[in-house]
Order: structure tokens, then sequence, then C-alpha cells
């Protein structure tokens, strides 16, 4: 099954190519359809069964665009995960060269392990044993670090921050997110920068905007 970037696979779906991609055990299609007059993209589970996940509706007057394909993408169909984040992960980040890919899937892996899984031990994965924290809040140290999130995660169960954008120069990666501490009550812009220093996450410092109720969601500050 030919591999792809996130990049790549959004080009082929505008261009009405079906498009295929391995994750885990099975195998996953993303294909454009039309039934009884209904225009529809929608993502499949081809293998070991076939199954509909998710399907998002266009108007085939207006065609299909970038944004309808990202929506469906986005959405957390595949076991919790989207088929954006998957596709970024395993494919080398939208053709980035390795070293690159490498140092961003640290925080991806960090992210999607830690703070989504609250995989408490994955930290020491990701974590350098010096690790450096600026954030006033948060004790310094890899086990100030755990401590720390072990009680957040005891106190919001479904604390969650979905990765949307990843920058990288030199040995720094920023991270922007959105984040649900509270999901419907407590959520926020995340902004994250990191050092790597012999292949992982040595040094941070971090950033929390907290967003009014009305402002839950909203793709334009996303």
């Amino acid at each position: 099954m030919k591999e792809m970037s996130f990049s790549e696979a959004v080009d082929s779906i505008l261009a009405g190519r079906l498009v295929e991609f391995p994750y885990h055990d099975a195998a996953y299609l993303i294909q454009r359809e039309n039934n009884k007059g209904y225009n529809y993209l929608s993502i499949w589970r081809a293998a070991p069964d076939y199954v509909c996940l998710d399907r998002v509706f266009f108007d085939i007057e207006d065609g299909l665009d970038e944004e309808i394909v990202r929506e469906l993408l986005r959405r957390k169909c595949i076991e919790g995960r989207s088929a954006e984040e998957i596709l970024l992960r395993e494919n080398n980040q939208e053709g980035m060269d390795m070293n690159s890919s490498r140092n961003k899937q640290l925080v991806i892996g960090l992210f999607e392990d830690f703070f989504n899984a609250h995989d408490i031990s994955s930290a020491d994965r990701y974590l350098h044993p010096d690790y450096i924290q600026h954030d006033f809040d948060v004790p310094p140290g890899v086990e100030g670090f755990k401590e720390h999130f072990t009680h957040v995660f005891e106190i919001f169960p479904d604390f969650h921050v979905d990765v949307r954008h990843l920058i990288e120069e030199g040995d720094m990666i920023v991270m922007h997110g959105y984040g649900k501490t509270d999901p419907g009550r407590i959520e926020v812009l995340v902004a994250d920068t990191y050092r790597v220093r012999d292949g992982l996450l040595y040094e941070h410092w971090g950033t929390v905007q907290p967003l009014p109720p009305e402002q839950f969601g909203n793709p334009d500050i996303i």
C-alpha cells in the first residue's frame, strides 16, 4: 500500500482518486461517493472488515473543496484518532526530511501518549533526563512533570490537546494546539516551545490562552 503525506492525501481526494493508508493491523480508505443524489466523502475501514467510520456531505454544485476534506480527516474516527494525525505521524510529517520528522514526532508522541492517553510513564520516552521546565506552575525535572500531571489528570479525566500546527527551526519546535481541560467548561489555546537535545525533549516554555464559552471550537482561532 503506497504511503503518502497528509498534503498528498488531500490532493488525491480533491482529484477524485481513492486514498488508501495502513494503520496498525487495519487498512483504511477515503473515497468520494454518490448515493441517490447525495454526494459525500467517507472514511472506511477496509480490513479486516469493511465498515464506514464517518462521512461528510457536500453540495455537488459547489464541489468538493480542501476545507471539506480537512474537516473529515480531522474527525476522531479511527481508534479515537483523526486520519490527519495518522497521516502526519506515519508518513514523515508532510514530506519533511527524516531528522525534522523525528523531532516533530517527539512532540506529537508526547501529546498523544502522555497528554491525551494519560500514560504517565510515557514521559520517560520523550523527555530528556535533564529536562528543564520554564512553566512557573509545573515542578522542575521529569519527575516533577509526571507528578504534576498525575494530579491534573485525576482532577480532569477528559483532559485532551489537539496538535494543530508544528513549526521547527534548528533544535527548536513550536506547537500550537487546542486544549480541552474540561470539555465544554474549560477550553484553551496552547502554545508550547521545546528544545531537542540527544533525541529527546530537553527544554520547555509554554503559554495558555483561556477561551470564553462562545469561542469554544471556533475554527477561525484554531
